[in-house]
């Protein structure tokens, strides 16, 4: 848009344009606007304190999991039948730790720059969302292995104690 300089009305209110021609002041407010604009994507947003508290909960379970492979690929640990099978993803230790690996890295480096996942723009937010769902996978095998074991054990327990009570009550 183009207007003569005596035309222009400033309602106290600074107007940005640019002479082009003699007396001639070509203006574009579509552009000014948008330099200065923030993107929605910019703007910092809360995120929910469950969501939080998973994250923090499962990075000392990928830990966990992580040094473990790490064990089992050094040799430090054996790792055989169907339920090392279970834990590393059908047998493939080397993946599965990458994956649990990596995904902490990722945490750990984003838990820094959200304030503890506390705060977070959108594209901060779809990082942290994938390297959750990777490392979710990632520990899902193990986690599941540790609580078969515990409620084998509350079984035998129950047993146990279930015979002893029998035997107890004669």
């Amino acid at each position: 848009m183009k207007i003569r300089p005596d035309e222009i009305q400033l309602a106290g209110e600074v107007v940005i344009g640019e002479i082009v021609e003699d007396d001639v002041i070509e203006f574009d407010a579509l552009g000014d606007l948008l330099e200065r604009a923030t993107p929605w994507s910019a703007v910092p947003v809360r995120v929910p304190p469950l969501v939080t508290v998973f994250l923090w909960l499962l990075m000392p379970v990928d830990l966990a999991v992580s040094a473990w492979l790490f064990a089992v690929l050094r040799g430090s640990l054996g790792c055989d039948g169907s339920l090392c099978t279970l834990a590393t993803l059908h047998g493939h230790p080397v993946l599965t730790m990458g994956l649990a690996a990596g995904s902490l890295v990722v945490l750990l480096v984003t838990c820094a720059g959200t304030r503890a996942f506390t705060l977070s723009t959108a594209p901060v937010l779809l990082l942290i969302s994938v390297a959750a769902v990777v490392a979710v996978a990632s520990v899902l095998g193990a986690v599941l292995v540790v609580v078969l074991v515990a409620l084998l054990i509350v079984a035998l327990l129950a047993v146990a104690f279930g015979v002893l009570g029998a035997l107890m009550s004669r």
